[in-house]
């Protein structure tokens, strides 16, 4: 079931606050410095709150990442970590939730297609230093 915009925008969890902030890199959705994108002046304005969005998208996938390292201590084989019926199901929540947004389903799904690729790269690094760790 696809969520409308509205459902997306009210479920849409805000960046971390508080001792998890700093962790992260991330403050909260928007700083309060931040201009919105409608009253920026000039292209520089522009530029610095595309800037600041980015690093709050990469503090979030370095968020991300650590969820799928501590997932590997769960899994009992390596095989199990790709988990190809996961991969396609986040595949297709995050392509409606794209769509939702107003973005292309397209261009969201081949971004989390590159992102799962790489978390189960590191997911798989992770079970292979678990199970190394648990044989000494």
């Amino acid at each position: 079931m696809a969520l409308d915009r509205r459902q997306f925008l009210l479920s849409s969890s805000p960046l971390p606050i508080g001792r998890h902030a700093k962790l992260y890199g991330a403050s909260r959705v928007m700083d309060n410095n931040q201009i919105p994108p409608e009253k920026c002046a000039n292209l520089d304005e522009i530029r610095a709150g595309m800037d600041a969005i980015d690093r709050e998208i990469v503090a979030l996938i370095a968020r991300r990442v650590a969820y799928v390292r501590a997932a590997a201590a769960f899994k009992t084989s390596s095989a199990n970590v790709a988990a190809p019926e996961r991969v396609a199901a986040v595949l297709k929540t995050r392509r409606e939730w794209a769509e939702a947004a107003g973005l292309s389903g397209d261009v969201i799904e081949a971004l989390y297609r590159d992102l799962v690729a790489y978390s189960v790269s590191e997911e798989h690094k992770q079970f292979e230093a678990n199970r190394q760790a648990q044989q000494r």
